[in-house]
């Protein structure tokens, strides 16, 4: 058995899919932003950092860490990794999100 598309209850995004399988989660996310390149917003690191924060004041969350921010450039295009870890109520897992800003929106893979 495959990844499931799992529609999340309340659209939070311009456009989002979500895929599951079991315990394993898919996820792509578009917004609109103003910027037009990745290092407009700062370094994988404060960006990393941003996101764990964010992180930290969804409900449940006890604990969340940043453990890898790096920036790749893939066919001209460049990319934010970023790896980060939660402690929750509902378990602890370990996310690996891919970014990038093209034409006005941002993409997020996790």
């Amino acid at each position: 058995c495959g990844f499931r598309r799992n529609p999340k209850p309340v659209k939070t995004h311009a456009a989002e899919v979500l895929y599951k399988n079991g315990k394993r989660e898919i996820g792509v996310v578009v917004d609109r932003v103003r910027i037009e390149q990745l290092s407009d917003f700062g370094t994988p690191a404060f960006v990393g950092d941003k996101v764990v924060a964010s992180e930290r004041e969804r409900d449940g969350v006890t604990a969340a860490e940043l453990s890898k921010a790096t920036e790749l450039v893939v066919d001209g295009q460049t990319y934010y990794e970023l790896a980060y870890s939660n402690e929750s109520s509902r378990g602890n897992n370990n996310f690996l999100s891919r970014v990038a800003v093209r034409g006005g929106r941002l993409y997020v893979m996790t």
